[in-house]
């Protein structure tokens, strides 16, 4: 950019009545920041007493209602079709007809962007500030298939992949339209998609809402407006900046704070995520408190109209804190049965919430359960969706030299932050949960044949670390020997020795499995399943059963010698009979029930795929 374009633009502004600080110096920044304000000397200010930084008359900024004449009778005039009151037979004109003319008086606004600049070009009275935007965008949209790549897992990618078709589409249909009625005065090579691609990312960039009086004479509405010499400023989270429009119809930006000599003067876009700066701005904001993870809920309905509605389309923005109550409510919703429901909604959400605000569950244990497992499933179904971990990324990061993929990084990882802490609050309310109401069994046999077990299999130990049974805290350790430096390998834990839903897959079980997933979309064939069908093959099925892999067989003799699964309380009667009359066997019991109805419908759907039913184990 050419520093006689910044002085014709400041020159020109002037001209049009805007006003800049004198202590504001309009600057080239960058390629990816454009022009920004540097302040030349301090300005004193604080909340009491507010300094204008920047103001410019509404008569002389750009939108909808400042067009010149021409532009404004071609609206009218689309708004007769619109309206389905023009007779005249255009193939294009049916592209109108019962449109939303806000929207249609934006594309006719895009057109005059692209007109003033490439045809009237210096005689524009907008010139000045048209020549000083930038020709290109860092914005989403703007994205190369590589960096639309490195996006597939995210909700970002959706939404640039929908506005990208949008707009071709109506480019194709509403601006041929008028392509084609008015050759002369619209060229194709003028009025090229690049160009509509332009104007569109110019104005959604810079755009703000101004409030004129509607055309109606009732009330007032809002209309997105180009601010020239305002919309200079860059984004600065916490600038204490205050803006609005004066009685004498001009846009002011004032600051609330004392700024230095040598800052830059920043405008504050606002409380956003990292996926609309990226969007709109074509910038992210590294570790943003606002950064949100958008989640939505298809739930199959069980015929109840009623609970119908709470089961579709559930959709929630998620933060890096606690998970909202509205969102884990509706999950509980969800997972009712109906006579759960019609308990259930004798009361208000409210009056629930206050009964239950000393209880670690608000309808009932079951249903508590579900709803926590339901998200953990989800999330960990969201994780899975990326490719690498936030490690990965962050080293990545730190060798990134692309500005646009340095932004798409930032913003994957931020999402991925969300998701850990996410699965982080739900495994804090299932411990809870499970801690509360249900009796741990203290065999120290058990824990000790288990503590065997991890010293010796799938572990190679250099001797550093012990694992160490903590009974107090009913769990295990790994507990460093001696002094262990930085980047020193202490363990090693092989992947082919996971037990995970890829080797789950990966046996000849899984091919099994894979194929009764596809045929049967509704059964429950989850990846969690395949883990625990893959288990229970290994353990339990015959040893020359042709479904078996043996990868894991030595861990799993040792467990079968070690532990004794009939002393557990989903098992052991004795323990059960201990348990008589308690929420904890009401859970057990529950537990079972649930677990034998999604055993036998996915050892259906295992034997409609060609599973031999002598082959498979029992419940």
């Amino acid at each position: 950019m050419k520093e006689h374009d910044i002085e014709q633009f400041i020159e020109w502004s002037h001209n049009i009545g805007a006003f800049k600080h004198e202590n504001i110096d309009l600057k080239f920044i960058s390629s990816e920041c454009g022009i920004g304000g540097i302040l030349t000397s301090d300005i004193q200010a604080s909340e009491d007493d507010q300094v204008d930084l920047l103001s410019v008359p509404l008569e002389n900024c750009l939108n909808v209602r400042n067009m010149n004449r021409e532009f404004r009778d071609l609206i009218s005039e689309l708004k007769l079709i619109a309206d389905g009151n023009n007779d005249k037979n255009e193939e294009l004109a049916s592209q109108w007809k019962g449109t939303n003319m806000f929207e249609n008086g934006l594309i006719v606004f895009y057109m005059f962007l692209i007109y003033e600049l490439h045809v009237e070009k210096e005689k524009s009275t907008h010139f000045p500030y048209l020549n000083l935007l930038p020709r290109e965008f860092t914005t989403a949209l703007y994205f190369d298939e590589d960096e639309m790549a490195a996006l597939r897992s995210t909700n970002l990618y959706k939404s640039v992949q929908s506005i990208r078709q949008n707009l071709k589409q109506i480019y194709e249909t509403k601006v041929e339209y008028l392509m084609n009625k008015y050759p002369q005065k619209f060229d194709r090579q003028v009025f090229s998609y690049e160009n509509f691609m332009w104007a569109f990312s110019a104005v959604w960039s810079r755009v703000f809402p101004i409030e004129y009086p509607a055309e109606n004479g009732e009330g007032v509405e809002i209309v997105p407006t180009l601010l020239p010499t305002v919309d200079i400023l860059n984004h600065k989270f916490n600038a204490k900046i205050t803006y609005f429009t004066g009685s004498d119809r001009r846009f002011y930006l004032k600051t609330r704070e004392s700024l230095k000599s040598g800052d830059y003067v920043c405008n504050n876009y606002g409380a956003k995520s990292n996926d609309s700066f990226l969007l709109s701005y074509g910038f992210v904001i590294p570790n943003n408190s606002e950064d949100t993870l958008y989640v939505q809920f298809g739930i199959s309905d069980d015929g109840n109209e009623e609970l119908v509605q709470f089961k579709k389309n559930l959709g929630f923005y998620l933060k890096k804190q606690q998970l909202p109550e509205d969102m884990l409510d509706s999950i509980r919703i969800c997972m009712m049965t109906e006579d759960d429901f019609y308990l259930a909604k004798q009361s208000t959400i409210s009056q629930h919430r206050e009964q239950s605000k000393d209880s670690v569950y608000r309808f009932s244990v079951k249903n508590e359960f579900k709803m926590l497992h339901t998200l953990r499933s989800l999330f960990i179904s969201k994780r899975r969706l990326f490719p690498t971990t936030i490690e990965e990324d962050e080293e990545e990061l730190s060798e990134e030299t692309n500005f646009n993929m340095q932004n798409i990084l930032i913003y994957i990882i931020g999402q991925k932050k969300i998701i850990e802490n996410a699965l982080k609050c739900i495994d804090e309310k299932l411990s809870t949960l499970l801690g509360t109401y249900t009796k741990l069994v203290d065999n120290n046999n058990h824990q000790e044949n288990i503590l065997q077990t991890m010293k010796n299999i799938f572990i190679e130990n250099s001797g550093k670390l012990s694992v160490e049974m903590r009974p107090e805290l009913n769990s295990f350790h790994a507990i460093s020997k001696e002094s262990i430096s930085k980047g020193e390998i202490v363990m090693i834990v092989k992947s082919e020795e996971l037990i995970d839903v890829d080797n789950a897959l990966d046996s000849p079980f899984g091919e099994f499995y894979t194929e009764a997933r596809e045929e049967d979309l509704s059964a429950n064939l989850d990846d969690e399943m395949a883990v625990m069908f893959y288990i229970m093959f290994e353990m339990f099925s015959s040893p020359n059963s042709p479904l078996k892999s043996n990868n894991h067989k030595k861990f799993f003799n040792l467990l079968l010698k070690h532990y004794n699964f009939q002393e557990t309380p989903f098992l052991s009667e004795k323990l059960q009979d201990e348990l008589s009359g308690t929420n904890t066997l009401d859970l057990i019991q529950r537990t079972r029930d649930g677990l034998s109805e999604v055993f036998e419908e996915i050892k259906s759907a295992l034997i409609q795929s060609g599973v031999s039913f002598h082959s498979l184990i029992f419940y």
